[in-house]
């Protein structure tokens, strides 16, 4: 729907808060770019969407997690225009994701369905595994049933991993989750964490993978432009791909998830081609990193 078409339900919208802040098309929080149709402020505060889609798209959902992370006390709306925009799976989806649902009838707002915080039951599915806040075991054990999926090889592409990946990826192999692997290999990009504890740590890590008959590499993304380019996470393996959160979300109190995905995956290959040995080539990576 064009900005244009949208104004009116605006319009009508705003004179349902009355007494309240409405702001049209606002940022509302400067960790958060999105901008919603109607930012309601005074008392409860509410982002409201006016929708004509059947479904929520995977990337709002992905908006409203973010704003649930930073802005836990705001409340998420739907707007649908009519009778004709009640669609099942919609509203399904709105109540699964705690999202609240206004029907615009005529010039009034009905509530059709209340926002509510997610739970871990409502947003579970098929393929995906829900990161939820005050569970670190239990996000680190969703990690652990990847690794469990990964057969031949290991491939993990994350911007800013942390060393803390090595720790997981051990214990991964001594708890029996991660089998049948003969290759690792790490890509992340060059910040201030590429330093010689990283260095360190890491050739410890790949020498005692050595003597299990598993090759270990690590390679530094030094080109800004590829390191803007991607922004997701990934975790690679023989006919299976994860796209995953940080892994220090996993330990954070967020909302989040991890996912099977083919559709839009950056290939590993392409990247890990442009990046630069940790431990071979570690005299470039300093280079690189003292103009940073």
């Amino acid at each position: 729907m064009e900005a244009d078409d949208v104004n009116p339900y605006k319009r009508i919208c705003e004179k349902h808060f009355v007494g309240k802040r409405v702001f049209f098309d606002a940022q509302i929080s400067p960790a958060v770019r999105w901008r919603p149709h109607l930012y309601v402020t005074d008392g409860d505060d509410l982002v409201i969407d006016i929708r004509t889609t059947s479904s929520v798209p995977d990337y709002q959902l992905d908006i409203y997690r973010e704003v649930r992370n930073q802005m836990p006390d705001v409340k998420i709306y739907h707007v649908i225009i009519s009778r004709s925009e009640y669609y099942f799976d919609f509203l399904e989806q709105c109540n699964r994701y705690g999202i609240g649902v206004f029907v615009l009838e005529g010039n009034k707002l009905r509530e059709i369905v209340k926002p509510d915080q997610p739970t871990i039951e409502k947003i579970r599915e098929t393929g995906q595994f829900v990161i939820q806040p005050g569970a670190p075991y239990g996000n680190i054990l969703h990690l652990k049933r990847c690794f469990r999926r990964c057969k031949k090889f290991v491939h993990w592409y994350e911007n800013n991993l942390p060393k803390k990946a090595l720790e997981i990826l051990y214990r991964g192999f001594e708890d029996g989750d991660i089998v049948d692997v003969e290759e690792i290999k790490l890509l992340r990009t060059l910040d201030d964490n590429v330093d010689e504890g990283l260095l360190s740590e890491f050739k410890r890590f790949q020498g005692e993978f050595a003597d299990r008959e598993v090759n270990a590499e690590m390679r530094i993304v030094c080109d800004k432009s590829l390191r803007r380019s991607v922004h997701a996470r990934y975790l690679y393996s023989d006919e299976v791909v994860f796209v995953i959160p940080p892994l220090n979300s996993l330990l954070a109190n967020q909302w989040d998830k991890i996912f099977t995905s083919e559709a839009g995956i950056p290939r590993f290959d392409d990247y890990w081609r442009k990046g630069l040995d940790l431990v071979t080539q570690w005299n470039a990576i300093q280079k690189e990193r003292s103009l940073l």
